[in-house]
């Protein structure tokens, strides 16, 4: 769902239509597993390696 909106409305009115369908379809999921819906999709990091990026986007539109 990410990729189909990242140009037309990425920070948006379809980004937040997109966010509100993952988590409505992840919650019930959660639910029945009795998970919290934090690790419900098995994602869990205990640490993040800082990323820094600069220039284009892929659609070559420049940020």
């Amino acid at each position: 769902m990410q990729r189909r909106v990242r140009n037309p409305g990425r920070d948006g009115v379809a980004a937040t239509a997109s966010s509100a369908l993952d988590c409505a379809l992840w919650d019930p999921r959660a639910k029945r597993l009795g998970l919290s819906l934090v690790t419900a999709p098995g994602q869990v990091r205990d640490s993040m390696q800082p990323v820094a990026r600069a220039g284009a986007s892929p659609s070559g539109t420049p940020r």
